[in-house]
């Protein structure tokens, strides 16, 4: 599995590729982005929006 945590768009597919001119791809080999990965790991499409909340409500900010 290839996990993007960049990427332009929300994705769950096979990662195709050339080799010597012939197209090879696989159904175990994917491209997924950041958001499938949480989804697949913890089972809630929402996880990573939780734990960044969870993380800013953590952050203090100081004022001088």
């Amino acid at each position: 599995m290839l996990v993007e945590v960049i990427a332009k768009y929300s994705q769950d597919i096979v990662w195709k590729m050339r080799l010597d001119s012939v197209s090879v791809s696989d159904d175990r080999i994917r491209r997924v982005s950041i958001d499938k990965f949480y989804k697949l790991v913890t089972g809630d499409a929402h996880a990573r929006c939780k734990s960044w909340k969870r993380s800013l409500s953590e952050v203090k900010i100081f004022s001088p």
